[in-house]
């Protein structure tokens, strides 16, 4: 189905529903053209409005972008909080792997666009929100790891374990946003499977 060639805005005049129209359309065109093939030209004419007028919101393209980025890192983030309010437990580690997974296949653009845009992602400065949005969903996963194995493995190798399996998740869904031609499996079959693999550390 093709998407619509403008954003459409329920309150034009809103401020604030000004500011999600063009993130919404920001979202729309990086993933369709890549980040560094879009202008805030371009981002304004898609909503409708003038160059000068998404200025008043975003002073520049990075900072769009960094919204951009760090809203989809704290979507992550909100989901994976709601599961690992318990103690954690090898059930809730699979559940949060498969949350990252969902959220992926859910929020295609805005995965792409934050966990796969490469040098055309959000600043990678340690203060700038993109990074230290990332950093704290990624502790989010370590921490509930850390708490689990820590009575079996050094805290290094409980890091260890978390990245990989970080990576493992990040593998599968870039793999399956990207290579749609491939002669997947059985979609829900290979997701079963892949956290029975991601999550044997904690048997």
């Amino acid at each position: 189905m093709a998407r619509p060639s403008k954003v459409p805005s329920a309150q034009p005049s809103g401020g604030r529903n000004r500011r999600e129209d063009i993130l919404a359309a920001a979202l729309q065109l990086f993933a369709e053209r890549g980040v560094s093939a879009v202008t805030t030209r371009q981002i304004a004419a898609q909503v409708g409005i003038s160059q000068p007028s998404l200025y008043a919101h975003f002073a520049t393209k990075q900072d769009l972008l960094d919204e951009v980025c760090a809203r989809a890192f704290q979507t992550l983030a909100d989901r994976m909080r709601a599961l690992g309010s318990g103690p954690p437990t090898p059930l809730m580690m699979r559940a949060l792997a498969q949350a990252y997974i969902r959220f992926g296949l859910e929020n295609p653009d805005a995965y792409k666009i934050a966990f796969m845009s490469g040098g055309d992602a959000g600043s990678k400065t340690p203060d700038a929100q993109p990074h230290s949005a990332g950093l704290e969903t990624f502790s989010l996963y370590r921490d509930q790891v850390v708490e689990v194995l820590k009575s079996r493995y050094s805290r290094p190798e409980c890091e260890l374990k978390a990245q990989s399996g970080w990576a493992a998740l990040h593998g599968l869904v870039s793999l399956w946003l990207t290579m749609p031609e491939f002669p997947w499996s059985d979609r829900n079959a290979l997701l079963e499977t892949h956290l029975d693999l991601v999550c044997q550390i904690f048997d």
